[in-house]
């Protein structure tokens, strides 16, 4: 079970797996690309878009156009076109709640919150 879900999950996110995996190298695989979701894309991106490009669009163009802008530049850098509303709306979110709060910590536990909703998904 653990090697479909990890296939799953590295397809998904435009891992290459190498030509032989075994169970081993699948389960690796899985536990990073986890720790990736669930850990580093959180933190990371939630520094450069909140911490960084938010608030230079903000104090450029006001709350609500650099909450969408935010929200459009983190939606396009996931890159798949026809996901942008699916990355566009949380985005918005985590900026509201950021705007709301401004803790840096807000955004990445919804950022968080919301990879672990949907690795368990795909796990269920």
């Amino acid at each position: 079970m653990i090697a479909w879900v990890s296939t799953l999950l590295l397809l998904i996110y435009n891992v290459d797996l190498p030509e032989s995996d075994t169970e081993e190298q699948l389960e690796e695989s899985f536990v990073k690309t986890v720790f990736e979701l669930l850990i580093a894309a959180p933190i990371v991106e939630e520094v450069l878009f909140a911490g960084f490009i938010y608030p230079i669009l903000r104090k450029k163009m006001g709350t609500r156009t650099g909450i969408a802008l935010n929200s459009f530049f983190f939606a396009l850098i996931h890159l798949k076109p026809i996901l942008i509303p699916l990355y566009f709306v949380p985005a918005v979110v985590k900026m509201y709640a950021y705007e709301r709060t401004h803790c840096i910590y807000v955004p990445m536990i919804i950022h968080f919150l919301h990879n672990f909703f949907i690795v368990l998904m795909i796990l269920l």
